[in-house]
């Protein structure tokens, strides 16, 4: 009996050896992960507490998802901790939880820390981007987009715009909004000149983050029309737009928007018979970028 009862002790002694707590310093990966689940569904807390300082990138980025999940805002502060992670899968997931937050400075200051820290040209932009405050919106709706006209749409004219001369200057920073490049008083005199086509083709190899192109061209006479439009080719990969000081919206798809042509309602701000000014923010994060189809200005009835 008491062989028996020492089998047992030693059974249980095993089985708790191999509990999901203890399991968490396991060498293996799999049964280090699959540990971390287990103790999420038996104690939630002790899980998020325990795989936030873990040495496994995967659990560190695994609890600050599941921390922001049950708290979000109450979260900023390992956020900013983790922005200096040295494993990039981590550092992802801070930028994945800042990007659901509202602007604030407690989340510009943690994009920045993140910035900082990270090597990677997607991270760098995106990071920089959330810390530095952005509030130009625009939520106009084009001619075929509203509910209200139910008549065909035809393109009665089309401008093409310049595909040499583009005013350029890199905004390594992003911040180029915050120092007026949009506005029409703004002095370009000292940027570079490029033309539609990659930048880096035009001087500037291997740059990868935000970049500004200001152009002026002359809009005809008003014609009989219901809208106009500014009608981009394609942007690699990211661009926000102002016509004569205006914010007239953005297109932004991420990396997969690199080839998608898209049209901007500019009804309101075009002036007819006069030189107008095109503005365009553009944000790369790999290999090439820039505005590299040609833009039109087409009038629609």
């Amino acid at each position: 009996m008491k062989r028996l009862f020492i089998s047992l002790g030693l059974a249980v002694c095993s089985i708790l050896s191999a509990s999901p707590k203890n399991d968490l310093n396991s060498q293996n990966d799999i049964t280090r992960r699959a540990a971390f689940r287990a103790l999420l569904r038996r104690d939630r807390a002790a899980a998020i507490k325990a795989g936030l300082k873990h040495s496994d990138p995967v659990l560190r980025s695994r609890a600050l998802l599941e921390l922001f999940r049950d708290r979000r805002e109450q979260a900023l502060p390992q956020l900013k901790r983790l922005a200096a992670d040295p494993d990039f899968r981590v550092r992802s997931t801070v930028l994945g939880c800042l990007g659901e937050l509202p602007d604030s400075p407690e989340r510009r200051e943690v994009a920045a820390i993140l910035r900082r820290n990270s090597k990677e040209t997607a991270l760098v932009g995106a990071a920089g981007a959330i810390a530095v405050p952005f509030n130009f919106r625009r939520t106009k709706l084009r001619l075929s987009e509203r509910d209200d006209w139910d008549y065909a749409i035809t393109t009665v004219g089309s401008i093409k715009l310049p595909e040499k001369n583009w005013k350029f200057a890199t905004d390594p920073d992003g911040n180029g909004h915050e120092r007026n490049f949009f506005a029409e008083n703004f002095d370009d005199s000292r940027w570079k000149t490029i033309g539609v086509g990659n930048w880096e083709t035009q001087g500037f190899p291997g740059y990868d983050g935000f970049a500004w192109y200001r152009i002026s061209f002359d809009a005809p006479a008003k014609m009989e029309c219901n809208a106009a439009e500014l009608n981009f080719g394609g942007v690699d990969e990211e661009a926000w737009v102002w016509l004569n000081g205006v914010f007239v919206g953005q297109h932004t798809a991420g990396t997969a928007g690199w080839d998608k042509p898209f049209q901007l309602d500019v009804t309101d701000e075009v002036r007819w018979g006069k030189r107008n000014l095109l503005v365009v923010r553009v944000f790369d994060a790999r290999l090439a970028g820039g505005i590299w189809k040609p833009v039109a200005l087409d009038i629609l009835r």
